[in-house]
């Protein structure tokens, strides 16, 4: 994340945008293969820290995302 801190930071400080504390890490050869295999990949068996790293991002800007609009 730390490439991409300025410009979340840049983005809260001009207002009228709504910027998430939590993020989705990146990961190309986890992204890659869930279309080729049509299984997400929060429900790829991976187990690896990378994997759950990515899978606990994806949780954690879906509850934000839901908290955000109220659900």
């Amino acid at each position: 994340m730390g490439s991409q801190r300025p410009f979340m930071n840049q983005a809260r400080l001009l207002g009228g945008i709504s910027v998430f504390s939590h993020y989705i890490k990146r990961n190309d050869s986890l992204f890659a293969d869930a279309p080729q295999y049509g299984v997400p990949v929060v429900l790829n068996g991976y187990s690896t820290g990378s994997h759950q790293s990515v899978v606990d991002g994806l949780e954690k800007v879906a509850n934000e995302f839901k908290s955000s609009i109220g659900l």
